[in-house]
């Protein structure tokens, strides 16, 4: 299945995530950052979430649809004055017509 643009588009930003991490760790750990054990195990941390969001993209992104697309279909609406009911309901509150 080809990558959505939405893919591409959390790829880059995971990715500029972790050259942000790299690029603040030098000037502030200095020209050799992991000697120091603290800037070793933030960017350590960083790659792995960053990896694991990487490889989880397409998932995430399902589950996000598939959660929105759900909430899209859960009301009803009146045909005769065209009001939002819960999914339940067969007789509208507002003009008292059955549904």
């Amino acid at each position: 299945m080809p990558r959505t643009a939405r893919e591409y588009c959390i790829s880059i930003i995971l990715i500029g995530v972790m050259l942000v991490v790299i690029s603040l760790l030098v000037p502030i750990f200095g020209p050799q950052p992991l000697a120091n054990p603290i800037a070793a195990g933030i960017l350590l941390t960083v790659v792995i979430v960053c990896c694991c969001l990487l490889s989880m993209n397409r998932v995430i992104l399902a589950k996000l649809k598939t959660t929105k697309d759900s909430k899209k279909d859960s009301n009803i609406i009146c045909p005769y004055c065209h009001t939002r009911l819960k999914p339940n309901t067969s007789l509208c509150p507002k003009c008292g017509n059955l549904i």
